[in-house]
């Protein structure tokens, strides 16, 4: 019998890429730097709340976007915010131990195996839990202070949702868990808006393949707020002086003094994008 050849072995020993059919028709490959950003916002989260309170070493490992498990029905908690509706679920084990951590009560590793029905602490903490996560994650998605997300009634995430997956652990402790983000279709777009804001493109050279040099320079302003003022208030402003005022969902783009686009406003990392451009008709 002859030995296989090395590109023989090398194809038998790889494994195969799996796809998500969930994933297919949308640039899921995209969003590594935005799942990053939310990774760090929930990975500092726990740090803030029980690394440095409770002396543990909770972080999260892994992070992906997959489709609603059937199999895991239960546990889901919904809640409502202004953009959109969006269900939270924690692992019950994880969940248990991390409420122990925060009443410093002893963990018994048989309660966590075995766990009786959900008590009201245990719910409780949860919903404290999930408005710090949530805060975090909306941070991370949206780029601005949210408001509060008050509970809704619990529904199953639709069949269209996907989950959006980190896993917490505490090594020393030997924890782990899954903390789960049910998206909706709504949090899917802010999601991909996301990514538009932070994608850049190409600028050494034209699609014809004609040189940056040469192209026609166009500058672009943008007009993100306009206030009307009385001319002796404008007059009498002066060092000091605090003109309040409130940046608008939506900015114009104009070329010298013509409108063409209207763009969504995102910020990241401190930093104002412009995204979203609609042409003005």
């Amino acid at each position: 019998m002859s030995a296989l050849s090395t590109p023989s072995r090398n194809a038998r020993a790889a494994s195969p890429v799996v796809l998500d059919p969930c994933t297919l028709g949308r640039p899921y490959h995209l969003l590594d730097e935005v799942l990053q950003d939310i990774q760090r916002r929930i990975d500092h989260t726990f740090h803030e709340r029980f690394n440095l309170r409770r002396g543990t070493n909770f972080v999260t490992s892994n992070i992906a976007i997959a489709a609603i498990r059937p199999r895991d029905a239960a546990g889901w908690r919904t809640y409502a915010s202004e953009h959109g509706q969006i269900a939270v679920r924690c692992d019950r084990a994880l969940l248990l131990a991390l409420l122990a951590c925060h009443y410093d009560t002893p963990l018994d590793p048989a309660t966590l195996t075995a766990p009786g029905p959900e008590t009201g602490t245990e719910r409780r903490f949860a919903a404290q839990l999930h408005a710090t996560v949530l805060g975090a994650f909306a941070a991370a998605v949206i780029g601005e202070q949210t408001e509060p997300f008050p509970p809704a009634a619990d529904t199953l995430p639709a069949p269209t949702a996907r989950a959006l997956r980190i896993r917490i652990e505490d090594r020393t402790r030997n924890l782990s868990g899954e903390l789960e983000f049910a998206l909706g279709d709504a949090w899917l777009a802010h999601l991909f808006a996301r990514l538009d804001a932070q994608r850049l493109r190409p600028t050494s050279s034209t699609s014809d393949g004609t040189p940056a040099n040469v192209r026609i320079p166009v500058t672009l302003s943008v007009r993100m707020l306009t206030k009307d003022m009385r001319l002796e208030d404008l007059l009498r402003m002066g060092p000091g002086d605090v003109l309040p005022v409130r940046l608008p969902d939506t900015a114009d783009v104009l070329a010298g003094n013509v409108r063409l686009y209207r763009a969504a406003l995102a910020e990241q990392q401190g930093a104002m994008w412009i995204t979203s451009f609609e042409l003005v008709e």
